[in-house]
């Protein structure tokens, strides 16, 4: 192990053993280690508890301009459900080969630790930085946000006031296709479907038109096309993924998001540089995460924290682990991301 998959698996080992879980636990102790380990590294940050909700930590660090490219991630997880067939404990983060096992390892504490490492990493070339960067670690997403991030949306609006850009959660599974490997790439959610375009008997030729005019506006890649006509031909697709199932209907009826025109081109040259047959995906994700809230707001988000193509994602169920793999290959994509936009290239 390298030393800096070291520094963030000795994080990600940390908020693992905090119990943080939706029915017992609590982020108190989390979001106080977290803006510990910012303090002791020059970043400025603060914890922000509202009434009734739990501890979040915004964290920021200045660029010679005031609007910010802004990261963010959950801190409390699904339950323990220890009745299940756990092959490790769920409240300790075990070592197996090169997996990190424990409860939130995916869903999202392994994001949480990256991103810790590259606000870290922004505050020894603040000088330099023309954008800033910015870091929310939030509360009660799985129980649906609204003591979390709504919440603190709700109250501290001027802490989102300049922000361009949110990077979340909900993208960056990753599978074969066609000899490449796919990265689902959020561009919306479930919510976001509501008053979309729709199809009356959506078929074949229907869902192919309406997506073929979102590729020619630049909202979606071409790939999305391909693999909608043709993944019914491959042994692995997408929609073996229980969250992808039907994932053609989604793009049919949701209005269309311009962040893949705009970032699209940007995130996957930074995830080429470490695997060159990678290529974006697209997707309106079924579920719901708390990107909607900063969507409600007219902020962008895009949903991406990249997986290594051997993971298996196990969330909310039993044995949820993340790779070394994918922790190196997130921090190298997700560094590349944040200094270019940072840095205004």
């Amino acid at each position: 192990m390298d030393s800096l998959t070291e520094c963030i698996t000795g994080w990600l080992k940390e908020l693992i053993e905090f119990n943080t879980t939706m029915d017992e636990g609590s982020t108190d102790d989390c979001a106080a280690f977290i803006d510990g380990v910012f303090n002791g590294n020059g970043v400025s940050s603060v914890i922000i508890r509202p009434k009734g909700c739990g501890s979040m930590v915004f964290a920021e660090v200045r660029g010679r301009r005031r609007e910010a490219l802004l990261l963010h991630a959950h801190l409390d997880t699904a339950p323990y459900y220890r009745e299940l067939n756990w092959r490790f404990s769920p409240d300790r983060a075990t070592f197996i080969k090169n997996k990190i096992c424990g409860r939130g390892a995916v869903d999202c504490k392994g994001q949480a630790a990256v991103w810790m490492k590259l606000m870290c990493d922004a505050a020894k070339t603040a000088g330099s930085m023309e954008y800033s960067l910015r870091a929310v670690f939030t509360c009660d997403e799985e129980n649906g946000g609204e003591k979390g991030l709504k919440r603190l949306m709700e109250e501290n609006r001027s802490l989102f006031d300049d922000v361009f850009l949110v990077i979340g959660e909900g993208g960056g599974f990753s599978f074969p296709y066609g000899g490449r490997i796919c990265y689902t790439f959020q561009t919306g959610e479930r919510e976001d479907m509501e008053g979309g375009p729709e199809v009356d008997d959506k078929t074949e030729a229907d869902i192919e038109k309406v997506i073929s005019l979102g590729i020619k506006k630049g909202y979606y890649s071409p790939m999305l096309l391909d693999y909608i006509k043709n993944s019914g031909k491959e042994i692995k697709r997408l929609d073996t993924y229980p969250l992808y199932a039907g994932m053609e209907e989604y793009f049919v009826r949701a209005p269309y998001s311009d962040v893949y025109g705009r970032f699209g081109k940007l995130f996957e040259e930074a995830l080429k540089a470490s695997v060159p047959e990678a290529i974006l995906m697209p997707v309106i994700t079924p579920g719901y995460s708390d990107n909607r809230y900063f969507r409600r707001t007219g902020i962008p988000v895009i949903g991406f924290f990249p997986f290594d193509v051997k993971d298996h994602i196990w969330m909310h169920t039993a044995n949820e682990y993340i790779s070394l793999d994918t922790l190196k290959l997130a921090y190298e994509v997700m560094g590349r991301v944040v200094g270019r936009i940072c840095m205004g290239a």
